[in-house]
């Protein structure tokens, strides 16, 4: 890939994830994930590739409420937690893959008590990557 600030051909390392857009609606968890691959000389980012996580909590959620607040109303809040990217593969006849993994928490209000905690995982070629 060529760098437009440095004006020479240049090695990627991983940008770290962004985690926007995130939301906890009706027991289920939204987010998104922007991942960015930088040159390696100047840090300026070449590449982006875009990921979407929901999955839905809602028993999880009720079940918290049967067990520790029987009748009371409580509201959730989501946390986002540690977010990390890595690579694997790549060798001779191998996809260099891109992994992204993101922590994430739901908290009570009543009892400040994490009810669960989760965790988004997915990968992508290097070369599925889009140049911005």
């Amino acid at each position: 890939m060529r760098c437009q600030s440095c004006q020479k051909f240049v090695s990627m390392e991983n940008g770290e994830p962004e985690v926007n857009d995130e939301e906890l609606t009706s027991g289920s968890v939204f987010f998104s994930v922007r991942l960015t691959r930088n040159c390696a000389d100047c840090g300026d980012e070449l590449k982006e590739a875009s990921f979407d996580h929901a999955q839905d909590h809602q028993a999880e959620l009720d079940a918290h409420m049967a067990e520790k607040h029987e009748g009371e109303d409580a509201d959730f809040e989501l946390e986002i937690g540690d977010s990390e990217a890595g690579e694997s593969g790549g060798g001779r006849y191998h996809k260099n893959m891109i992994d992204v993994h993101v922590g994430y928490s739901i908290r009570c209000n009543l009892c400040d008590e994490a009810v669960l905690e989760g965790e988004f995982a997915d990968s992508i070629a290097a070369s599925g990557f889009e140049e911005i």
